[in-house]
């Protein structure tokens, strides 16, 4: 997640790159790269369909976010919050979201954080734990005193830049266009595949990227239909730029490592080193570096603005409950980074993680589009309700199958 953006930012951020350039920046980051690349080194192209459903996941529901901000001027977790008049029910909506985003972004902050060190320790050497702790310990920083705007473009472009470059060496390694479709248009599940599915699902539909949205749509366009044509563009735009990059990484990873797996987080730069030598290797290490910075400032503030959201309470980036949300995110997270014996199966499960609580997070925006007294003429129709639950059918489908094989059931 180059930049895992969050309600709090100003609406200027909005206004250089568009909300959908936003929502495309928060999944490109370590969990993505890595994810994808252990994807295309283990089975091909085999399981480019993933990130085409993955893509038409992400589209439905942040078009579904998007309108949300548009026609009523709030977030998914405040909307949730006036959605009922009983508390209780408010009460045990908010515990869910806001439980849920909390465990998706300490997972997510887990792979931030090893990525980025990962990142570090390609280009200087040295430990992996130690750069994650200091990684950590930056970014609390830049968080407690808000500098950390000042670096964010920086970081940005250099995610960009690496992501460009594994677009171009996709276009050296990739396979014949038979095994190029066969991969995009087949839906198959290679054995001991499951994991690494839903982590390719859980990197692209990001859940909190719901929340963030539904808010920053807002500071870009205000409310009102007369922007929702140019802002379902931003959103097939940003969103086509995404799976690009991500299909990219893969198809380079397929063909540079021919099926051979990723031994270590090391051998992830693998397919830029091939193709560019030295300095692939070095601009792996940068932008892996800079997405997972970039990220783990970004993980735990956007959970603090979205408990605060759902909570109630002031989103206030210098109040006790914001500070706390967002140091518990990063503390937990760094715990976990520092307890992974395997890097790479971490930041894949944390995003396997995230496509199993994706559905509680989707749900409630789908029931959110369907208060039709708040959105009027912007909530959904059938048609979108129906293709809403079949993709959330489909997510939950594939991740009771996961679970159920965890327990040992099937």
């Amino acid at each position: 997640m180059a930049s895992e953006e969050t309600a709090g930012k100003d609406s200027s951020r909005a206004g250089r790159f568009g909300p959908g350039l936003v929502i495309t920046a928060a999944f490109i980051g370590p969990g993505t790269v890595i994810t994808c690349t252990a994807a295309g080194a283990a089975f091909g192209p085999a399981l480019l369909w993933t990130l085409l459903f993955a893509g038409i996941t992400v589209l439905v529901l942040q078009e579904m976010s998007m309108r949300l901000g548009l026609s009523t001027g709030k977030d998914l977790a405040q909307m949730l919050r006036e959605s009922s008049g009983n508390r209780w029910l408010r009460a045990a909506a908010g515990f869910l979201v806001a439980g849920a985003i909390l465990i998706g972004c300490a997972a997510y902050q887990a792979g931030n954080l090893v990525g980025g060190a990962a990142g570090l320790s390609a280009l200087l050497g040295g430990d992996l734990r130690a750069w994650a702790l200091l990684q950590c310990a930056v970014g609390a920083v830049l968080l407690w005193t808000g500098r950390y705007k000042a670096i964010e473009r920086v970081l940005i472009a250099l995610v960009a830049v690496m992501s460009m470059c594994f677009v171009v060496t996709a276009v050296v390694f990739a396979p014949r266009v038979p095994q190029l479709a066969s991969g995009l248009l087949t839906p198959v599940i290679p054995e001991a595949g499951l994991l690494t599915v839903l982590a390719l699902i859980g990197t692209t539909v990001v859940p909190y990227n719901l929340f963030l949205h539904s808010r920053i749509v807002g500071e870009k366009w205000g409310t009102g239909r007369g922007a929702l044509r140019t802002a379902r563009l931003d959103v097939l735009f940003a969103v086509g730029i995404g799976i690009a990059v991500s299909a990219g990484i893969m198809i380079t990873a397929a063909g540079a490592m021919k099926g051979e797996g990723i031994s270590g987080i090391d051998s992830v730069a693998e397919p830029l080193r091939i193709m560019l030598g030295d300095a692939g290797a070095a601009v792996f290490g940068v932008g892996l570096w800079a997405a997972g910075m970039t990220s783990s400032i970004t993980a735990p503030l956007a959970a603090a603005y979205t408990v605060s959201g759902a909570a109630g309470w002031p989103q206030d980036s210098r109040s006790k409950r914001f500070r706390t949300t967002w140091i518990a995110v990063m503390a937990v997270g760094m715990a976990f980074a520092l307890l992974s014996a395997n890097p790479v199966l971490l930041i894949v499960a944390a995003q396997a993680l995230n496509a199993v609580i994706l559905p509680v997070a989707a749900v409630f925006l789908i029931v959110a589009l369907n208060n039709r007294r708040r959105l009027g003429n912007m909530a959904n129709s059938m048609p979108m309700n129906v293709v809403a639950m079949a993709v959330l059918l489909v997510v939950v489908a594939l991740s009771g199958r996961y679970l159920l094989q965890a327990l040992g059931i099937i």
